[in-house]
C-alpha cells in the first residue's frame, strides 16, 4: 500500500519586481520537471539580493500546479550535524520509506540515527535519497528547494549534489540558493549557477512605490542611494527612515549592506521584552524549528517560564511566524543577525539550555555543549569525540573529521588534544584530504602522545609526505617506525601495514632505485601476519614488481577469488595491474568490483574500477573499457573525488581514438587535463593522459607526433616518467619509432622490453608484446617466420594485438606482392578489429584488402554500437533479469532513469520487449 505524502501549502508568492530573468528559470526548471526532464540552478547572491523570495514565488508555483514541495534551510549550528539537512528534504516522504529495497532503506535510516545498522556510504544514502524523491514523481513531479545552503552539513551537501546530477530523466526540479562571501561547499557540486544582481534604477523604484509610498521625496532617494538595488535593504531602510522621521543615523553610512540590515532587523528586537528577546535567541541557536523544544529551552534559562504568548511581540513586528509547531525566521539574516549581536554569555546560556533539554539526543547536545563552553573543557571534547564516533556509525566520516577537530580545539590536556587530532587526521587520509592530514598530524607531534600514538603520527606523516625522496635513510626510518607500531599494540602489525601500502602506492609513482624496493619488501616480511597473508604478499608484489611478480602468481593460483575477502581480492589485483600482468589481473579485479557492487561499497568500487579499466584495454574489452571508465568518472565526482575522475575520462577517450573520432577524443583529453591542474591532482594521472593521446596519433598516422607523446613517458628527465604505467606503451612507442624513422630508436626500446621481459617472466603481456613487435623489427628475410611464430598462439588471450599483427602481416603480404595470402590475413584483421569496435584501424584494415584486390566486406557496425557506455550496461543487466530497480541498485540510478534508458534502447536495436532483448546478441565485451 502507497503511503499518501501530505505536505503543507507552500507560503504565498509576493510581487517581484526587477527578477523576471530569475522566475523564466524557474518557469523554466517547473516545465522542464512536469516534463520529464529535471533540471537544476545554484542562485548565488549578496544577503538581501531577492534569493529567498526567489525560492518562496518557485514553491508558491510549484504547489498551485500539482507538484510536490520539499525545503530545506541550512542553519548555521547544524552544520556538522550528519544529513540534517537531508532529513529537512526529505521528512515529508518519510513515511514512504519502506517502500524502498533494503539496503537503501537500512542506508537512510542508519544516515538518519534511526536505526544501528552498519555504516552506509554516502553515495548509497545518495541513491536512497533519489529514490525516495523519485517514486512521488510517478504521480506528480517534485520540486526540492534549498535555502542558505552555504550552512548545510557536508554529507547533505555530497547527497544533493549527487541527486542534483540524476534527475535530467526525473521529474524533479532543484533550486538551490547561496549567499556571497561564506564558502559554500555546494558551490563545487557542478550546478548551472545564475547570479542574483541588484535591482535596476527602475525595478527599485517601483518596489518603492510599494512598501513606501508615502515616503518623502528626500527620505526616497537617501533609501535609494543607499540601498544600491538591494531589495530587501530598500524594504528595511525605508522603514527606519519613516519611523525616525526621516532621518539616519550618520554612523551607518558606510557600512556593508548587510551590516546595516542587522542593525534594521536589532532596532526591531532592541524594543520587544527581555523574555521575548531571549526566546528569540534560543531559536536562532537551535538546530532545529520546533517551538516546543525553543520554549523548553528558554524556560530552563528563564526565571518565569516561556510560552507561546512569549512570542506574540516578535510575530506582532513580523520577525518571525509560527506556522504550527514549527517557528520560522522572517528572513535568514534575522536569525544570524540575532545570534552573532548576542554578547558571548548569552548565548552560552542559550545553548546550555538546549544542551540541558536534549539529554536523549547526544549528537545534538554534544554540539550546543560545544558551543557554550568558553575555553578548555575535557568533558565537553569527549562529548564531541562520541558524536564523531556516531557521525562514523552512520555514514559520514567528513563530518566526524571535523567534529574531531573541534573537540581537539576543547581538550583541556596535550595529551587529548594530540589523540583527537590525531584520530581526525587519520579520518582525513581515508578521505583523502592530504593537506589537511598533514598539517593535523604535524599539529598532534607537538601534543603529549602515548608511546603507540607517537608513532602513528610519524608513520603516517612519512606515508602522506608529498616531498618524500625514496633513499635508503627514507628507507629506514620508516621500517623502524612500522617495527615499533607493530610491536606497540594488538592492532599495531594492521595499522603498520596500511601505513606501508600507502608508502608503496608512492613508490609506485617514482623512479625508485631496486635495493630501496628490496628493503621495502623485507618490511612488509616482517609485518605479515602469517604464511599465507596473501595481502602481505600482494603489497610487497607492488612493492617491486619487477622481482616479486613470479611468488605472487605462484601463490594465487592456489586461490579462486571468492575464496578471499573483497579487500584482498582488490588487493592482489591491483598489484597484479600495478605489474603489467593484466590477463592475471582481470579475475581478481572482476571479482572486488562485483563484490563492492553488492555491498554497495560504491567509492571502493571507483577505486576498483580504475585498474580494471585500465587492464580492460590492453585485454581488447574496448566496449568493458568505455563503460566502466565512464562508471568510475562518474562515481568519482560523485563522491566528491573529482581529482581521479579524469583517470576514467582518459580510458573513454582512448576508445574514443580507436573508433577514430580523434577530435572528440583529443577535446576530453585536453578537458580532463585542464580539471586535474584545476584541481591539483596527481601528475601520475597524466601518464594515462599520454598513453591517450599516444593512441590518437596511430590510428591517425601521425607517427611523429605518437612517438613524441609516448616517449615522454620513459624519459626519466621529463615529469611524466613512469617507472610501470609506461610499459602499456611500449608495443605503440617501438612502432611509431619504426614508422617514423627512428630505428635506432626501436631497436634500443626493443632491447630494453626483452630484457624486461625476461627478467619478469610470469606477465603474459610481455610476452605478448615482444611477440607483436619482434617481426616488424626484424629484416625482411626473418618476418614471414616471427609473423606465423605469432599467430601460432602467443598472442591468444590479447584480441587487439592479435587482430593488429594480422594486420601488419597483411601489409608485408601484400608489399611482397602475395596477394592471395594478404587477404586471408586481412579478412581476419577486419572481423577481429570490427568484433572489439578498432573502427579506425578496421577501415585501415578494409584499404588494404581493397589494394590486394578484394572488395572489402560493409563495416560490420553492430546495433550495439549505437548504444551509450550507460545503454550498453543497462541493456546488459536487464538481458540477465534484473528489474529497473535492481538495475538502479546495481548502477546507482533511479529506476525511473533505467526505464527511460530502456526506452531509448529498444528502438535503437529494433525491439521492442525484454524478451526480445535477451534472446540479442549484445556483442563481446
Amino acid at each position: 500500500m502507497t503511503t499518501e505524502i501530505r505536505l503543507e501549502s507552500s507560503p504565498a508568492a509576493s510581487p517581484l519586481f526587477g527578477r523576471d530573468h530569475e522566475l523564466r528559470i524557474v518557469e523554466r526548471i517547473l516545465a522542464a520537471a512536469a516534463g520529464g526532464v529535471g533540471e537544476a540552478v545554484l542562485l548565488r547572491g549578496d544577503t538581501g539580493t531577492g534569493k529567498s523570495a526567489v525560492l518562496n514565488t518557485a514553491r508558491a508555483l510549484a504547489a498551485e500546479r500539482g507538484f510536490y514541495v520539499c525545503a530545506a534551510t541550512g542553519i548555521e549550528s547544524e552544520t556538522a550535524i550528519p544529513y540534517a539537512g537531508l532529513h529537512q528534504v526529505l521528512k515529508p516522504f518519510l513515511p514512504r520509506i519502506h517502500e524502498l529495497m533494503p539496503r537503501q532503506q537500512n542506508a537512510l535510516l542508519t544516515a538518519f540515527g534511526l536505526d544501528d545498522g552498519p555504516a552506509p556510504e554516502m553515495l548509497m544514502v545518495g541513491l536512497a535519497a533519489l529514490q525516495l524523491i523519485s517514486d512521488p514523481a510517478d504521480t506528480s513531479p517534485v520540486l526540492v528547494v534549498v535555502d542558505d545552503a552555504q550552512w548545510l552539513d557536508a554529507s547533505s551537501v555530497d547527497v544533493l549534489a549527487f541527486v542534483a546530477r540524476r534527475i535530467n530523466t526525473e521529474r524533479i526540479g532543484l533550486v538551490v540558493a547561496v549567499r556571497n562571501g561564506i564558502p559554500a561547499r555546494i558551490g563545487d557540486a557542478g550546478l548551472p549557477e545564475h547570479g542574483v544582481a541588484p535591482l535596476d534604477v527602475g525595478a527599485a523604484e517601483a518596489l518603492l512605490d510599494v512598501v513606501a509610498p508615502g515616503l518623502p521625496a528626500t527620505s526616497r532617494q537617501r533609501v535609494l542611494a543607499d540601498s544600491a538595488g538591494n531589495p530587501l535593504a530598500l524594504i528595511e531602510l525605508s522603514q527606519a527612515i519613516d519611523q525616525h522621521n526621516g532621518t539616519r543615523a550618520s554612523s551607518s553610512l558606510h557600512l556593508p549592506i548587510s551590516y546595516r540590515l542587522e542593525r534594521s532587523f536589532l532596532r526591531q528586537v532592541s524594543q520587544l521584552p527581555t523574555t521575548t528577546a531571549f526566546v528569540l535567541l534560543v531559536a536562532a541557536a537551535d538546530d532545529s524549528c520546533d517551538v516546543g523544544e525553543i520554549l523548553a529551552a528558554a524556560t530552563v534559562a528563564l526565571a518565569d517560564p516561556a510560552s507561546t504568548a512569549s512570542l506574540d511581540p516578535a510575530v506582532a513586528v513580523g520577525l518571525v511566524e509560527v506556522l504550527g509547531h514549527e517557528l520560522q525566521f522572517r528572513h535568514p539574516l534575522v536569525r544570524s543577525a540575532i545570534y552573532q549581536s548576542a554578547p558571548p554569555s548569552q548565548r552560552a546560556a542559550a545553548h546550555t539550555a538546549l544542551a540541558e533539554i536534549l539529554q536523549p539526543h547526544k549528537e545534538r547536545r554534544a554540539w550546543h555543549r560545544a558551543a557554550a563552553c568558553i575555553g578548555q573543557d575535557d568533558d565537553v571534547a569527549r562529548d564531541l569525540e562520541a558524536a564523531a564516533g556516531t557521525a562514523f556509525d552512520r555514514g559520514s566520516a567528513r563530518t566526524a573529521a571535523v567534529i574531531l577537530g573541534r573537540a581537539a580545539s576543547l581538550g583541556e590536556s596535550g595529551k587529548s588534544r594530540g589523540r583527537l587530532l590525531l584520530r581526525s587526521a587519520e579520518v582525513n587520509i581515508r578521505l583523502g584530504d592530504l593537506e589537511v592530514a598533514r598539517q593535523q598530524l604535524a599539529d598532534a607531534m607537538r601534543e603529549q602522545l602515548t608511546e603507540e600514538e607517537e608513532l602513528r603520527a610519524l608513520i603516517w606523516s612519512e606515508a602522506i609526505n608529498d616531498r618524500k625522496w625514496f633513499s635508503s635513510a627514507t628507507i629506514d626510518v620508516f621500517a623502524s617506525l612500522a617495527g615499533d607500531l607493530a610491536r606497540s599494540s594488538a592492532t599495531g602489525k594492521d595499522l603498520a601495514l596500511q601505513a606501508l601500502f600507502q608508502f608503496v602506492i608512492a613508490a609506485w609513482y617514482e623512479d625508485v632505485a631496486p635495493e630501496t624496493r628490496n628493503r621495502m619488501v623485507e618490511m612488509v616480511q616482517q609485518l605479515k601476519r602469517g604464511d599465507d597473508d596473501m595481502e602481505a604478499l600482494a603489497i610487497a608484489t607492488f612493492a617491486d614488481p619487477d622481482r616479486q611478480l613470479g611468488a605472487l602468481a605462484e601463490r594465487s593460483a592456489h586461490f579462486v577469488p571468492e575464496r578471499l575477502s573483497v579487500a584482498t581480492q582488490r588487493t592482489i589485483g591491483v598489484t597484479f595491474g600495478g605489474a603489467s600482468d593484466y590477463e592475471r589481473a582481470w579475475p581478481w579485479l572482476s571479482a572486488a568490483a562485483d563484490g563492492y557492487r553488492q555491498e554497495g561499497l560504491l567509492g571502493t568500487l571507483a577505486d576498483t574500477l580504475v585498474p580494471l579499466v585500465w587492464a580492460a584495454i590492453p585485454l581488447g574489452k574496448f566496449r568493458m573499457a568505455e563503460t566502466f571508465g565512464a562508471e568510475l568518472a562518474r562515481l568519482y565526482r560523485d563522491s566528491g573525488r573529482a581529482r581521479w575522475a579524469v583517470v576514467g575520462d582518459f580510458a573513454v577517450a582512448t576508445i574514443l581514438a580507436e573508433r577514430g573520432e580523434t577530435e572528440r577524443a583529443l577535446a576530453m583529453i585536453a578537458d580532463a587535463e585542464r580539471e586535474l591542474r584545476d584541481l591539483g591532482g596527481s601528475q601520475g594521472a597524466r601518464c594515462y593522459a599520454q598513453y591517450a593521446r599516444g593512441r590518437a596519433a596511430m590510428v591517425d598516422h601521425d607517427y611523429d607526433t605518437a612517438f613524441a607523446e609516448l616517449a615522454r613517458v620513459f624519459d626519466r628527465s621529463d615529469v611524466l616518467f613512469h617507472p610501470f604505467a609506461r610499459h602499456r606503451s611500449t608495443a605503440d612507442l617501438v612502432e611509431a619509432a619504426l614508422r617514423s624513422g627512428r630505428s635506432d630508436d626501436a631497436r634500443r626500446l626493443m632491447d630494453d622490453l626483452e630484457e624486461h621481459a625476461a627478467r619478469q617472466g610470469s606477465s603474459s603481456f610481455f610476452r605478448a608484446t615482444v611477440t607483436y613487435l619482434r617481426p616488424l623489427i626484424a629484416g625482411e628475410q626473418d618476418a614471414e617466420l616471427l609473423f606465423d611464430r605469432a599467430l601460432g598462439g602467443p598472442l591468444a588471450g590479447w584480441p587487439f594485438l592479435l587482430a593488429r599483427t594480422q594486420l601488419n602481416y597483411g601489409q608485408w603480404l601484400r608489399r611482397q606482392r602475395r596477394l592471395i595470402d594478404a587477404r586471408t590475413q586481412l579478412r581476419a584483421a577486419v572481423a577481429g578489429l570490427d568484433s572489439l569496435g578498432a573502427t579506425s584501424l578496421a577501415d585501415d584494415a578494409r584499404a588494404e584488402l581493397r589494394a590486394a584486390g578484394e572488395a572489402a566486406p560493409p563495416s560490420a557496425v553492430q546495433q550495439v554500437d549505437d548504444l551509450t557506455p550507460q545503454e550498453l550496461q543497462i541493456a546488459r543487466l536487464a538481458a540477465s533479469g534484473l528489474t529497473n530497480r535492481e538495475i538502479g541498485m546495481q548502477l546507482f540510478l533511479s529506476h525511473r532513469t533505467v526505464g527511460y534508458h530502456l526506452y531509448r534502447i529498444f528502438p535503437k536495436l529494433g525491439i521492442t520487449s525484454r524478451a526480445q532483448l535477451r534472446a540479442l546478441d549484445l556483442g563481446p565485451e
